[in-house]
């Protein structure tokens, strides 16, 4: 039954028809159905109106525990009406327990009980301002109680008063599941997905069975977002037994999460002030070229998901860029790959990534890149630590003299760290040495790298990447040493879901002892993707 408090608020349905003038409500046009249960109340027969109940209920439809427990208020038998009340709370009967816990307040009732009970009901009936009220008055009168306790912290969490959470969690002398669940969500919020994990794998099958199926469904939740499907649809099937239809709507929503294919399509505009590459200061009778170059972008990609990894990555990327003022600079490149990525709690592998590029100049083949790479990283709350591994095999089709010719194998292994900020804010910073092991004996070569970038939502829809590279060449052989940088800003605009416009700027320069290969640039970029 649900007795609307509109029904209340009109009171007594008393008219010429009626053959009532008892003071009790009454949901329904046939007033004669209640007589038998307003005589019993009114008797202070409560434990003897059990068939009386059942016939109003058959023929209203009505929650026998709302009369009852008006019986036993409107005869001084309190607890067994606070325990009417508890039985209408779990059978979410919030509103009418609202009106019989109303109706003692107003005859000077002020007990621990009363303001508890009205805390629950407010609580069911989402008017959390009220609840908390009813809470801190039974907590001011001595009253304690855990459920009290951790729907008080619930409040706080709801409201997002994350602060008065972590404080009400901690006073409370009950350090169970309960607790744990809670700790968990706590910490979700405040962007600590490992703590929070932890903690919702730590709350047990019972008792406390509700603690446990919200914990295994949270962790559902975060496991979707990581894409580890495998670990969301183990943590709904552990629902099934408290809220099966819920599971079983969750596990199919996840179908649709696990995209089969996927796009990043992009086309825009470039300027570069030197596409040449080659300083005209240092360089007698040379010139440095500027051009304009319109590009397209295209990464078509597949996914797979569960078999023996979280999910198989393949694709095919594409680029092409013509030159407007210097056409032996229109480039093209064409690369698949597959990427084998298994996900944990605290650890992300992965292995292998594996790809073949095939460039082309002016339509010309120019070179095929075979890459072999690995990475693997331990996550902590807002740290993430991250070894990258690499292995390229080269092979140029250039007329070049035998010395210099670049065909070989590169390797490069670092060490990375990354730092979340606020949620929203991300700072990396990355260190890598490598070596290139060439045909030609003056392309040998040893590097040091180091990254720094910033990624950070400004404003809403607006993102900005802002990054700092720079690599020490120095070659075994003919005592050619280059240092290299490159300071880049770009600035992601949402103008619409899955479509972004993009506007950046990257500052390149490389200091050579040999002139030939010293070089400013700025390059200007105006485009837009659209993400699939």
């Amino acid at each position: 039954m649900r007795i609307k408090t509109t029904v209340f608020a009109v009171g007594l349905l008393v008219c010429a028809l009626s053959a009532s003038a008892y003071d009790y409500p009454v949901s329904g046009s046939s007033t004669e159905n209640y007589q038998p249960v307003f005589e019993k109340i009114s008797k202070g027969e409560c434990d003897n109106m059990a068939a009386e109940l059942n016939e109003l209920a058959a023929k209203e439809g009505v929650s026998q525990e709302f009369y009852l427990g008006l019986c036993y208020f409107e005869n001084n038998q309190q607890e067994k009406g606070y325990a009417a009340v508890d039985r209408m709370l779990a059978a979410e009967e919030f509103d009418e327990a609202l009106y019989l816990l109303n109706r003692e307040e107003a005859k000077g009732v002020n007990t621990t009980e009363l303001s508890k009970y009205k805390g629950f009901a407010h609580y069911g009936t989402g008017n959390l301002s009220a609840a908390l009220e009813y809470f801190l008055k039974f907590k001011s009168a001595g009253g304690t109680d855990a459920d009290v306790h951790f729907r008080t912290v619930d409040i706080y969490i709801n409201t997002g008063d994350l602060e008065k959470a972590q404080t009400e969690l901690e006073q409370g002398r009950w350090k169970d599941d309960r607790y744990a669940y809670r700790k968990g969500i706590i910490e979700l919020n405040k962007g600590h997905v490992q703590t929070s994990l932890r903690n919702f794998r730590s709350v047990k099958s019972a008792p406390h069975t509700e603690a446990y199926a919200n914990s295994n469904y949270m962790i559902a939740e975060i496991c979707a977002a990581q894409k580890r499907f495998a670990c969301s649809e183990k943590g709904y099937d552990a629902m099934t037994s408290t809220s099966p239809n819920f599971a079983r709507q969750k596990k199919e929503e996840l179908k649709n999460q696990k995209k089969l294919f996927g796009a990043v399509i992009a086309i825009g505009e470039q300027y570069d002030s030197n596409v040449t590459s080659i300083d005209e200061d240092k360089v007698e009778n040379f010139s440095e070229e500027e051009s304009f170059r319109t590009y397209i972008f295209a990464d078509l990609k597949l996914n797979f998901y569960d078999v023996l990894y979280d999910r198989i990555e393949t694709g095919l990327l594409n680029y092409k860029s013509w030159n407007h003022s210097v056409s032996e600079y229109n480039a093209q490149s064409h690369k698949l790959y597959a990427g084998f990525i298994k996900k944990y709690d605290d650890f992300e592998l992965t292995l292998p990534y594996i790809s073949y590029a095939l460039t082309y100049m002016d339509g010309e083949k120019y070179s095929d890149t075979f890459t072999l790479e690995a990475k693997g990283a331990y996550l902590m709350d807002s740290w993430r630590f991250y070894m990258p591994l690499s292995l390229t095999i080269r092979s140029y089709d250039t007329d070049t003299p035998d010395d210099y010719n670049r065909d070989g194998n590169g390797y490069k292994g670092g060490l990375g760290v990354s730092k979340a900020l606020n949620k929203a804010h991300m700072v990396t910073l990355e260190g890598n040495f490598g070596a290139e092991d060439t045909d030609g004996k003056y392309r040998e070569v040893t590097t040091s790298e180091l990254k720094l970038a910033y990624t950070g939502q400004i404003v809403r829809d607006v993102t900005l990447q802002l990054d700092y590279n720079t690599i020490y060449y120095d070659y075994k052989n003919g005592g050619r040493e280059d240092r290299y940088h490159s300071a880049g800003a770009t600035v992601l605009y949402k103008f619409l879901d899955r479509h972004y416009l993009n506007l950046g700027y990257r500052f390149n320069v490389n200091d050579s002892n040999d002139d030939y290969n010293d070089y400013k640039k700025h390059v200007f970029d105006l485009g837009v993707s659209y993400f699939y």
